[in-house]
């Protein structure tokens, strides 16, 4: 294990290490159809969405109305993430990459109505700090990016790439609606 866990990159060691450290998130039973944290449909008061997390990202639908269509939205988006995962074990530069681009674009082509947000969580100061939630896939790698960097240099630049981040999702959320 030495010898492989000393091949990989800084940044996965950090997020292994904090991934290690973040406790379990599940939700309360009273919200949770499928009883999974890390797979869970949630009962809103408009509807249903779906919700996953893994290696420090996590993912959330939009809400909608129908319990059969959150179902396939979970399918959908399951499905997605195990078709990267072979493609992300075997290239080093995508390893941090939640899911692919074309597997996230399979989904949406067979969900058209889906709608995900991304964001990534790290274990910092005897807490879990949080990127926004971004609909784009590539602007939540590079927040995740930008937050790994400033942990390596210290508490301030946590605030103010946290800050900076905030900035560019409502940036985003604007461009979108």
């Amino acid at each position: 294990w030495r010898t492989r866990l000393s091949a990989l990159p800084a940044d996965a060691l950090l997020e292994l290490s904090a991934l290690m450290a973040e406790p379990w998130d599940v939700p309360p039973p009273s919200r949770a159809i499928d009883g999974a944290g890390d797979k869970c449909i949630r009962r809103h008061k408009q509807g249903y969405s779906f919700a996953m997390s893994w290696c420090g990202w996590s993912l959330q639908t939009s809400v909608t109305p129908s319990l059969s269509q959150a179902i396939d939205w979970q399918i959908a988006l399951v499905h997605a993430r195990e078709c990267s995962r072979p493609g992300r074990l075997a290239d080093a530069a995508a390893w941090h990459v939640p899911l692919r681009e074309g597997d996230l674009l399979r989904a949406l082509e067979a969900q058209p109505r889906l709608q995900v947000m991304f964001r990534f969580g790290v274990a910092h100061g005897g807490r879990t700090i949080f990127t926004p939630s971004v609909r784009s896939l590539e602007l939540a790698t590079e927040l995740r990016q930008r937050l790994l960097a400033a942990i390596g240099s210290g508490d301030a630049r946590v605030s103010q790439a946290l800050d900076a981040a905030a900035h560019v999702a409502t940036a985003e959320r604007r461009r979108v609606a």
